[in-house]
């Protein structure tokens, strides 16, 4: 996978796009449209992805961690 850097993605992402960042499967990726707390849009039958929700939402993904 050639990783993209993030001001080059397009402003919307698609499952195609997500699975490639991610790194997991195309089915994976539609598997996390269909998530509740997923920021999807849709558009008739599309379902479309913010480029920066998208981010926001890995970013609430990970583990809260403490640097004591």
């Amino acid at each position: 996978m050639h990783t993209k850097q993030f001001d080059t993605l397009p402003f919307a992402l698609r499952a195609e796009d997500i699975a490639q960042i991610l790194d997991i499967s195309r089915a994976a990726a539609y598997g996390l449209l269909r998530r509740q707390d997923f920021p999807v849009i849709r558009i008739g039958r599309r379902k479309i992805v913010p480029r920066d929700r998208f981010f926001e939402w890995v970013d609430r993904q990970l583990p809260e961690t403490s640097l004591n």
